[in-house]
Formats: structure tokens, sequence, C-alpha cells
């Protein structure tokens, strides 16, 4: 298109059916005649599909010929170029040839220019159109000055009464606004039916149209296109309103169920519910419909508003809503503030928060500058500001001038201060987390508060104690405290910052789930805390404060002003302060770490642990519990670290000290065994059970197998630690296990692991490449674990007479047995023989120093008594070990429980009871320990000598089996003068007892005839071991499945459960 630079004409073209037109030479419809400025392709592609009619089915329905009774249609449309096009087509009952019906169109093609001018003046709708056109005049018309509108075409009737003509109300055009305004913004059409004759449509669309125009802010009427009248609704490019003959909007049309349709004539409307009639601009757009001068000022400060706002706000009705409440305020409408002041006060910083918002947008800055006073106002009253108030005046500090900022600082003060002095404090802390959002409204604030020594008080301290009370980790109170000093270097001075600090760090320390590496952090963050001067200088020692040994070398922080951070005294009070925070770090890794939550990796990562000697000149100032408990971690870490001085470190140590530390190591230790056996566990554990000294028990070698044995699978545990032990110092001496350690070892077999050494054993291998140390020990372990006759066939030349022997009583008893089978009467009974048998008489047995048993249930004349474990012993001190702590009882299942038998116990001595005592009711020895029914005063067949009583009470009788010509002892547990072999392996009368010690072990696996051979009478036990203890059991152990009990205080005693005396 061709364009004037000076003012573009309107351009205009003409469309009708002739004999010819512009483009054509024969008859038809075609353009007639069209200004020059219009570029042909324009017309054809652009005008063209706009020059149509359908007649009314309503008027050619009935035949009517009068062309003055159908509706003209008038269209109006922007195109994306710029342009815009205002045309009409009318209905012609005859063409040129006065034989068929045609129609006329008439268009005005107006620039940009034009356009902006024409919609702000309005007048769309007043155009005059020509409705025909000789073309013997010829095809060019002339390009116009000005849009020619028909003078007083205005609307001459109010708009409730325009509305009502159309059966429309109030809610119904607040419905249709929102519609049109949708439809401009999302492409979405309108079609309205009007319920009108069809000659009255155009005119109704008309006076509808003004009224929206009136409604429109200048953004929608810019972009709005619209079509008088249509005979069906179809959908055109660039119009979004169209009216349509009635009776055409039929329900679930397919080309219309996506758009907003408004049926008159039956009332149905849809997509535009009665809701939005409520929106704030549609209350706003109705009152500019009574005041329609007023309009106009709206929408030109609408426009200044909008103008440089994101792309798409000037088509949002929501935002004219906001900009109809600013416009209000601006009138002097105070209620419009009053009635919701945070969504004001946010929609004016929508504006404002922009870039350059507040210049370019002044009005509203002024606008909000007022509300501002007005709140200040109101805190210096003693209000307490609401929070979404101050919020959003918070967020206007970014954006404020200093003169301005210095206001809401102050807003801000006064708020805080009234809100304590009225105890209101979760309003305190709405209006402390408003100052964290942004930091320079913090700093500003602050900086103010900190300048006033009485405000720091009300102000200051309490802020600080929330903040570090918040504070999840130690690391985390050192960063708080970090920013203030830097941006706030005023408040290093505040003795209060500096105690509260050291309290809140230490109280994280010893909450935090992994302290030391809590306190690694934090001194991490305190190694840099004073690093805040102007010049960059480094730290790589310890001597401002131990446990800072890694020296990050990293330039200095700068904070607060330039001239605080390089003030000398700022920097003593900072390096005064980190001193101090490193202190309680320290003393806390020192004095209260509880050794127990901690595991190897973390002691060898305590910082301040490197550093032994400056550590024990820090630690002796500080007093002698913190010097002992810094001596203790010192040899820790000798000891875990492998530096090799592990046990002139132990030794240095108290042996309270010491056995804490083995207490402490030892838990941790049987988890590494549990996880990883092997050598990097074993290293560690010689030193958990060190007792110091030298010579073969400078280890407790029964503990330590034992723990091993507990925490460690025996495959995977004891026999790859002792295969590691025979090349080990605290285990051998030259080409020999230290005897201590070879004696646990034997006792160990003797007692857990009697098959070690059959064929099919795991041992086996460990057997077989046992080096020159461990051979022997583990050579003395099978041959004790052997049977007496094995052991005398393969042992020494000196037990070759104690074979012989053996064979000849062997043989005498023999032959008794079958002389006493063949005589058909027993012999009559004679005294025994006093002559001493002519055999060498045997080394005597060793009793087991104490038996176990249980008293089952009874329950007699409907009380019940509960089952009860009774343990003997021969001495009186041999109950110490068991007096205190917990029992472990292990099940015939080979599972274990634990019963806590501190202060259960009763305990009962038989040697000061009197020598006669009434046996019990029923004459069995069921009853307590602790009563006299079942003494030993209960046997009738003692005797008064003292060696024939003990004769009788050990004695037993043998019988010999025929079939095997050997000797099956039915007899007690006590020693009988038959039994051979060496003292110190397990007898008959350790079996019988089931007592178990690293001396006497017992197998758990005794065979039947080792059971029946356990069975002792009362008078026996009372004899024999006259001391004992009496527990009542708990309900939930079944006494029945008992099989052993063992002391958890230390001790290697098993005691397998024996038959109850009878």
């Amino acid at each position: 298109m061709m364009r004037s630079s000076v003012t573009p004409p309107i351009e205009q073209q003409l469309y009708t059916r002739e004999r010819r037109g512009v483009f054509r030479t024969t008859e038809g419809f075609d353009t007639v005649a069209a200004s020059p400025g219009l570029d042909p392709s324009f017309i054809k592609k652009v005008l063209h599909p706009y020059c149509v009619y359908d007649a009314p089915a309503e008027l050619t329905g009935r035949s009517e010929k009068d062309e003055t009774k159908f509706p003209a249609s008038i269209h109006l449309l922007h195109l994306e170029s710029g342009e815009t096009i205002l045309g009409q087509n009318v209905y012609q009952s005859a063409d040129f040839t006065g034989l068929r019906s045609a129609f006329f169109a008439h268009n005005y093609v107006l620039s940009p220019e034009r356009s902006e001018e024409q919609m702000k003046q309005g007048g769309w709708l007043d155009a005059v159109f020509a409705t025909s056109y000789d073309i013997e005049q010829g095809t060019v018309l002339p390009a116009l000055a000005e849009l020619p509108v028909s003078p007083g075409s205005g609307p001459d009737s109010s708009p409730t009464q325009v509305l009502s003509t159309l059966k429309m109300n109030e809610v119904l055009f607040k419905r249709l606004l929102y519609a049109v305004m949708q439809s401009v913004a999302t492409r979405r059409k309108v079609y309205i039916a009007l319920d009108l004759p069809a000659e009255e449509v155009t005119a109704g669309a008309k006076g509808l149209l003004r009224l929206l125009y009136t409604a429109l802010p200048y953004a929608f009427r810019r972009q709005l296109g619209f079509m008088t009248f249509a005979k069906e609704p179809q959908a055109k490019k660039g119009i979004h309103v169209q009216f349509v003959e009635r009776g055409t909007l039929r329900p679930k049309d397919r080309n219309t169920e996506k758009d907003f349709t408004f049926d008159l004539v039956s009332g149905r409307v849809t997509h535009a519910d009665a809701s939005v009639a409520k929106l704030p601009y549609a209350e706003f757009a109705w009152a500019l419909l009574q005041e329609p001068a007023a309009a106009d000022a709206f929408y030109t400060f609408a426009d200044e508003m909008l103008s440089g706002m994101e792309p798409g706000r000037e088509l949002s009705i929501e935002a004219y809503g906001e900009l109809a409440v600013f416009y209000g305020l601006e009138q002097g409408m105070e209620d419009l503030y009053l009635d919701n002041k945070s969504q004001v006060l946010s929609g004016l910083l929508t504006y404002l928060k922009q870039e350059g918002g507040s210049r370019q947008r002044s009005r509203l800055n002024e606008l909000f500058l007022t509300l501002l006073s007005r709140e200040l106002d109101s805190v210096k009253r003693e209000n307490v500001p609401e929070e979404d108030v101050a919020a959003r005046i918070g967020e206007y500090f970014s954006v404020a001038a200093p003169v301005v900022q210095s206001w809401i600082v102050d807003y801000f003060i006064y708020g805080v201060n009234n809100a304590r002095a009225q105890k209101r404090m979760r309003a305190v802390q709405e209006l402390y987390a408003v100052l964290d959002r942004d930091p320079q409204l913090n700093r500003a604030f602050f900086d103010k508060v900190l300048a006033n020594e009485s405000l720091t008080k009300l102000l200051f301290e309490p802020y600080l104690d929330n903040q570090l009370k918040r504070t999840e980790s130690a690391a985390g109170v050192v960063e708080v405290i970090r920013r203030w000093v830097t941006s706030h270097p005023s408040a290093i001075h505040y003795s209060f910052l500096q105690e509260r600090t050291a309290n809140e760090l230490r109280e994280r320390l010893c909450s935090a789930p992994n302290p030391v590496q809590s306190a690694n952090e934090a001194l991490q963050r305190v190694s840099i805390l004073d690093q805040v001067s102007a010049d960059d200088t480094y730290d790589t020692g310890i001597t401002a404060r131990i446990g800072q040994s890694e020296a990050t070398v990293r330039p200095n922080r700068k904070g607060g002003s330039p001239s605080a951070s390089q003030d000398p005294a700022y920097l003593e009070e900072l390096t005064r302060l980190a001193d101090k925070l490193a202190y309680v770090i320290n003393l806390f890794m020192i004095q209260d770490l509880d050794l127990e939550r901690v595991n190897r990796e973390q002691l060898l990562s305590i910082d301040i642990l490197q550093h032994g000697n400056e550590v024990r000149d820090w630690a002796a100032r500080q007093g002698s519990d913190v010097s002992a408990r810094t001596n203790m971690m010192l040899a820790a870490r000798a000891w875990l670290s492998g530096e090799g001085n592990e046990e002139e470190a132990l030794e240095a140590l108290s042996l309270a000290e010491r056995n804490e530390l083995q207490r402490w190591t030892r838990r941790w230790l049987a988890g590494e065994l549990q996880a990883h056996p092997g050598i990097a566990a074993y290293e560690a554990l010689p030193m958990a059970f060190y007792r110091g000294g030298s010579g073969s028990n400078r280890l407790d070698y029964p503990g330590l197998i034992e723990f091993i044995r507990t925490n460690a699978s025996r495959a995977e545990g004891l026999y790859p630690f002792f295969e590691w032990s025979g090349d080990h110092r605290m285990f051998v001496r030259g080409s020999n296990a230290h005897k201590g350690y070879a004696d646990a070892i034997v006792a160990y077999f003797k007692a857990h692991d009697r098959e070690a050494f059959k064929s099919k054993s795991a041992f086996k291998p460990y057997y077989a490449r046992a080096s020159k140390t461990m051979k022997p020990v583990y050579d003395r372990a099978k041959t004790e674990l052997s049977s007496p006759l094995v052991r005398m066939l393969t042992g020494k030349r000196k037990n070759l007479f104690g074979l012989i022997l053996l064979i000849l009583v062997l043989g005498i008893a023999g032959g008794t047995y079958a002389w006493m089978n063949n005589s058909e009467e027993p012999p009559a009974a004679s005294p025994p023989s006093t002559e001493e048998p002519g055999i060498p008489a045997e080394p005597e047995v060793q009793l087991a120093e104490q038996i176990a048993y249980m008293i089952p249930a009874t329950e007699q004349e409907g009380t019940e008594s509960a089952a009860q474990l009774v343990i003997r012993f021969r001495n009186e001190t041999g109950s110490t070990e068991f007096e205190q702590g917990s029992l472990q009882l292990t099940m015939k299942d080979g599972s274990t429980q634990e019963l806590d038998a501190t202060g259960q116990w009763e305990s009962f001595n038989r040697n000061e009871e009197p020598d006669t005592q009434e046996p019990s009711d029923d004459g069995s020895g069921s009853t307590s320990e602790g009563s006299t029914g079942g003494s030993s005063a209960g046997n009738a067949e003692q005797t008064e000598d003292g060696d024939q009583q003990a004769d009788s009470a050990t004695s037993g009788d043998a019988t010999s089996d025929p079939t095997t010509d050997a000797t099956t002892d039915t007899g007690t547990n006590a020693p009988s003068n038959t039994a051979s072999g060496d003292t110190d392996q397990g007898t008959d009368a350790d079996q019988a007892t089931g007592s178990a010690s690293p001396d006497t072990p017992v197998s758990n696996e005794q065979d039947t005839d080792a059971t029946t051979s356990s069975q002792m009478s009362i008078g026996e036990v009372d004899r024999l071991y006259p001391y004992g203890l009496q527990i009542v059991l708990p309900a939930d152990i079944d006494a029945e499945s008992i099989a052993s009990v063992q002391s958890t205080q230390g001790g290697m005693t098993v005691i397998q459960l024996m038959p109850q005396p009878n």
C-alpha cells in the first residue's frame, strides 16, 4: 500500500454486481471502483473476502421485496499489518439487469495512525457508507482526509433503556463485557442472537456495541473486530463479535461449542458464568456507563500504567480491576484501601518493581508513598502492623529513594517495638521474618538499632537469641555470627553476642548426631572468622587456637565498611571471639565428648588430638580433670593410629582411665569383628585387654579369646586370629607362645571347641599350616581333649605303668563280677577290708568349685512355687562373681538369655545349720535350698567317722558288663580311686558337677552315661558344697530348657546344669 508521508489518507473501495469491474471485463461481482492508493492484490486478497451478504431467512421466507427492511452488515477488523478495515454490505433487490438480487459493499481502509485517532474519538458506528454506484462515473475513487460520519447520530437513550430494549440487564451486560474482553485476549468468538425482528438487528447491534465500546479500555478497542449481522454464525478472521439471525444459535452446535454464545431469545449463555459479573472491573465498567465522560480519563491512566509491562497484561481483565482501584484511590476513595490493604500494596508493587517503574509510573509511586505515610503514622500511634502490610512495605525498600528507605526502617523499628511491648511475640517473629527476606533492609534496620544502646537490648538481643536457637548445627552457629560481625562490625563489641554464641555452640555440639564431624566443621568456620581485614593475609599455623591443623590458605573476607575491617580494635575483638569459640569447641571435644558415641575413624579425625604436646600444655592449664581426659584420648589416638607407642601411652594412664578406655574401645571393636574380621580388627585388639607389666600375663588372654568368640563366628574369627597372633610380639616370646596365652587357647578348645581336631573340622587347615609357635599349643590341646586311654597309649613312657595298673584293675574287677554271678547265694556281708590295695595311689581328683541345678516349680494345696536356680560352692568366696550383674543362660537349643540377678539372690550356708533338722512334709528334696527340709540331716545313714562318711558319700555301685568287660560308673560325682589319668583333665567329678573353667573345662556334649553319673544325694551336696545362692526364675524363662549358666562379670566359668539332688 502507498502512504502519504504527511497525513495518511483514508482509502475506499466499492464492490457489487455490474457489467464489468476493475478486475473483470464481463458481468458479475467485482470491485467497481477503488482509491488509487489501494494495491490490487490487497483488494482481492484482503477486501474481497469481506464483501459478502446473505439475506436473513426471516425476510426471504416471506419474499420481502423492500430492501430497506434488510439489515445492513457493518464490519470492523484490525489487520496484523496495522491497517483497519471499516465496511458495510447492504442488500439490493435488483442488480443492473433488474432481474436478480444483489448486494453492495463499501469499505474504508485506515492507516494505523488514523485508526488510533478514530479509536479514541469513537465514531466507528456513525460512519456513512455508499449504497450504490454508477460505474459509468469511472473506477477511481478519491482518498479521504476524514472518515465521513452522520452528525448527531449518537445514542439518545440511557444505557439502561438500551439494554432494556434488548431484553438485557446489568448482570447479562457484565457477562457479555467479560466475554468480549476474553475474546480479544484468547481469540475465542462471541456470537449474539438479539431477540429482534431481522429488520431491527443492525440498529440493536449498533446500540449494544456503543455500550461495549464505552466499557472497553483502549487496548481492547485497538483489536476488537465486529460484524453487525450474519445469517449464520461463521468464524471470520479478525471478527470477535458477530450478531446473527435469531434461531441460528443451536445448542450443541460443534461450530460454536467452544465459543461464547448469547442467545437472547432463549436466554441461553455459554462460557460466561454469572460469577464473572462480580469481577472488580465489571463493577467499575458499569459505573463508567453511567458517567461516560470519566471513562476516557481512566483509559488514559490505564494505558500509561500498562505501558512497558509484560506482554499480555494490557489484555487482562484482572489488571484493569487493580488499576480501577488505584484510580479510585487517586480520586480519594480511601475505603478501597482500608478494605484490602495488602492486595492494594501488592498490586502497586507489581508496577513499581519493574525496572524504572517508580519513575515511569510516578502516579502509582506517589500513591504508594501516600499509603506508606499513612501506615507510618499508624505505628507511631503504637499500633502493631499487619504482617501482610509490613511484607509489602519491606518489598518496596529495594525501589525506594534513600529518604523513603529511612522511613521504612523507622516503620519496622516502631512496629517491632510495639509488638514486643504488647507481648505479641508472634507478630514480632513475623516482622523479623520480613526483615530477613531483604538483606539490604535487614542491614539498614540493624545498623540503626545497634547505634542505640536501648534499641540494641530491646530489638537486637532477642532477635539474635532466636536466630541462634533456630540453627541446626554448630557450624551454623558460627556462620550466623560471621554474618553479623562482617555485615555489622559494631556488633562484635557486645558481650551478649559472644556469650550467647558460646552457649548455643556448646548445645549444638552436645546434641549433634555426629559430634566429631560437627565440631570439625565448626572449627573450620572459626578458622576463617578473623580473616576480614582489607589486606590479604593468610593463617597457616595453630598458635592462635588449637584444633585447626588444616591450614586452608584463603584471602581474608571483607565485612562491614572498609574502615571498620581495618580498625585494629575491631580486628583484635574478632580474634578474641574466634579464640573463644575455638576454646568452647576444643573443651567440648576433650571434656564432654561421649566416647560411647565415637568410633575409630571419628576419634582419629579429632583435629585437636593431632597436636600432642600443645594439647597437653593447653589441657594442663584447664585443670586436672581435663588433663586426665586429654591423656586418655591421646593414648587412644596413639593406640588406634598405629603410631607404635601404644603401650607407653597406656602405661601412662591410671588403672581407672585405662579400664574406661578399654571398655569404650571394646564396644566398637566388637562391631568391627562382626562386620570386617581380619588383620585391621586384630591389630587393635591386644591393647583392649592390656594389663601392663611384662611376662606371660601382660594381656588378659582368656578375656581376649572369649571376646573374639562372642563377637565373631569361629571360622571367621578365632582361627584366623590364632594364626595371626603366632607372629605378634604380644603373644609369643622367642619361638614359643606365652604360657598364659597357651593356657587360654587350650582352655578355649576344652570348653567350647572340643570337635576342632576331628577330621572334618573347619580348624583342620589352620592346624595343618600352624607356625612353629602355635603348633605345640595345638598339639597340647589335642592331647588333652583325647580320652585317658588314648593319652596313656600315646603319652610318654612314664604312663606305661599306669596302663599296666589299669589292665590289672580291670582284670580283677571282671573276675570278681564273674564269680559273684556264678554264686547261688550272695555272700554274707563282711566289714570293709582295711587293707590298702597293693597298687600305688592315684593322684587325688580335684572337685569342681561349683555346681548348679534346677528346683522345678511345684503346686501344693493350691499354692504355686516358681522354679528356682541353685548354684552351690565349695568355699565361701566362690559366690563373689555371681552376686552382682547378670547371668547368661544357655538353652539346650543353643540360644542365650540374660537374667538380671543383682539384689535377687538368696544365700545360705549349710555349715551354720544344726546337726539335726526336721524333714519336709513330703520327705522329698524338692524344697527350697534355703529351708531345712533338704539338708543332709535327713540322711539317717550318716556315720560318725568322717573318712568313712566321705567314702560312703562318694562311692557308687560298680557293675561289669559281661559283653564288654568294662566297668560302668553309676555312682555320684565325688572323686573315685578307680579314676585314672591326669588330675588337670576333665574327670568324672568335673562331669558330674557340670563346672567348666579355664582349668577344668567340660564339653557341652556329654553322653548319656555321664549324665546319669551326675546324680548326687542332697546329703552329698550339703557336705561337699555347703555354700550356695538361689534365685527365683521369671515365668517367661523355661527352666527345663536351661543347659548352662555363666556370669557376665568377666568370668569364663560355664556351669553345666546337673540333675536336682535327691
